[in-house]
């Protein structure tokens, strides 16, 4: 009996192992185009900075069409709740101009509700605009999100500049990952857990043919 509970105990631990999610969001990584990506009127957003990134793919470039600033955001749909893990890869230069005195605000939300409000540092002595934006920071958290339609969205701003002192900003990587909990067992699993079963009844077997017998009287 204690040879089944055990056995049992392992099949039940081996079958609750989480499999991976496919993140909910669309072209995170800004191949070729930005596209479902939606940029408001006071950015500008290319995606061609092809190398740019520090894995050598794309990355999306934000630049100002004023100082008020504006969003890239992208809506989502989600048919269940849970916990959802975020991610996502920032950083700004100003070329080799010396602007460190640019004011700059960058966020990033779900609903309106921030996740982070930490600046990408400034690299003063990066010596060229693609040299500082392969110093993209990471960043990472988690989020609890009901079914429903949500916007994930990245919102930028600059206060007062002369010319030549627009700031810019690299977002690479992008991505929201549900939690998996109670995933099914994959089919290595059951094979498992075949040959467990498989094994409990052979330990029966033997223990019903080695038990002795009671004799007959004549």
């Amino acid at each position: 009996m204690k040879l089944f509970r055990n056995v049992l105990a392992s099949m039940m631990l081996l079958g609750s192992v989480p499999a991976a999610h496919a993140t909910v969001l669309v072209n995170g990584s800004f191949e070729t185009t930005i596209s479902p990506w939606v940029a408001g009127p006071g950015i500008n957003v290319s995606s061609t900075g092809n190398g740019l990134a520090p894995d050598g793919g794309y990355v999306a470039i934000i630049g100002f069409n004023s100082n008020a600033g504006g969003a890239l955001s992208q809506s989502f749909a989600l048919a269940s709740g849970g916990l959802f893990d975020y991610a996502f890869k920032a950083g700004r230069s100003e070329g080799a101009c010396s602007c460190q005195d640019v004011p700059l605000t960058f966020s990033v939300t779900i609903d309106g509700i921030e996740l982070s409000s930490a600046l990408p540092a400034y690299d003063g002595s990066a010596p060229s605009f693609a040299a500082a934006l392969k110093l993209l920071s990471t960043y990472s958290g988690t989020v609890a999100l009901g079914a429903g339609t949500h916007e994930f969205a990245f919102h930028f701003s600059r206060g007062e500049t002369g010319f030549g002192r627009a700031p810019y900003f690299g977002i690479d990587g992008v991505s929201l990952i549900q939690q998996q909990v109670g995933a099914v067992p994959e089919p290595s699993t059951w094979a498992m857990m075949l040959l467990g079963f498989a094994g409990i009844g052979y330990g029966v077997y033997r223990r019903k043919k080695g038990a002795p017998g009671t004799a007959l009287a004549v």
